[in-house]
């Protein structure tokens, strides 16, 4: 929170439920994080970002602007080989 100066820790609260396995990617801080807290002090209300698992793929620091090639072979009925 001091980092990008937008509360002191000891004015935020953070609700973090058991949310499972994640692979790492809830490690990280995320933009939209930081915009959820810009936008609550704003507006003085809490704010709730929530991204479905497509969002997360595309969004989600193993997902993040990496660009991938891939190569795919499949038999003459179509299943990958």
């Amino acid at each position: 929170s001091a980092f990008y100066n937008v509360a002191p820790e000891n004015k935020l609260r953070v609700i973090a439920p058991d949310v499972g396995g994640g692979f790492g990617s809830k490690i990280y801080i995320y933009p939209e994080e930081i915009i959820c807290l810009w936008a609550s002090k704003k507006t003085g209300v809490p704010v709730k970002w929530v991204a479905d698992r497509t969002e997360s793929f595309l969004t989600d620091a193993h997902g993040r602007d990496h660009v991938s090639t891939v190569e795919m072979a499949f038999d003459k009925d179509n299943r990958i080989t």
